[in-house]
Formats: C-alpha cells, structure tokens, sequence
C-alpha cells in the first residue's frame, strides 16, 4: 500500500512528460500552468485529482523523507523542463528564469530538513 502514492505520482510525471511532448510540436507558446494543472478548471482535470490522491497517500502512508524527495524530483523535473524550453526559445525566458529560481528554492527547502536529520 505504501507504492500506491508513489506509482501515482509516477504516472503524473509521465502524463505531464507526455503532455509536454506533445505540446512542443504544436506551439511555440509555453505556459506551465497549463503543463501542470490542465486548461480546464481545476475539478474536471484528472491530472489534479491524481496528483492530489498521490500527494495524500504518500504524505498519509509514507515516511516524511519520502515527500522531500518528490519535492526534490519535482525541481529537478521543473529545472529539466526550463532549461530545455531556454534552450529551444519557446515561451518568455523571464517566465523560464522565474521556474528555475523556484525550482532551486523547492530543492533547497527539502534538503534542508534531510541533510539535519543527519547531524
């Protein structure tokens, strides 16, 4: 019971890595909003609802250590992400700029408590 959390989450990244494909091909516009949590309101998405059933059974069924590491795999997933689209011009580069500072805070706020449980 306690992959449950994780292998949903799982199947979040790669509905979200899926979407991004095939969103690369189509536009040059670039919204991570629309990547994360779908052009439909929040309730019709099912990628929300995975992605809350996912969070709520790791955080509910897993160790605490557990979540810090989706948060880090999520940086470094939104770090993949931005440096790729700055790579390819696709979007505003502030837009992609602003991700990655996030995303270096979103690594550094979870391996904080991690690397204190150590001392």
């Amino acid at each position: 019971m306690q992959y449950l959390g994780p292998a949903i989450i799982l199947v979040w990244f790669t509905m979200t890595t899926m979407i991004y494909i095939s969103a690369k091909t189509k536009r040059r516009k670039f919204s991570y909003k629309s990547l994360f949590f779908g052009s439909l309101a929040w309730e019709k998405n099912s990628r929300n609802w995975l992605l809350i059933l996912g969070l709520f059974l790791l955080v509910s069924l897993n160790p605490i250590t557990d979540t810090f590491i989706f948060l880090i795999s999520l940086g470094c997933y939104i770090i993949i992400l931005a440096g790729s689209n700055l790579l390819l011009h696709r979007g505003n580069h502030h837009q992609h700029m602003l991700a990655l500072f996030f995303s270096v805070f979103l690594i550094g706020l979870a391996i904080y408590p991690l690397l204190s449980n150590f001392r």
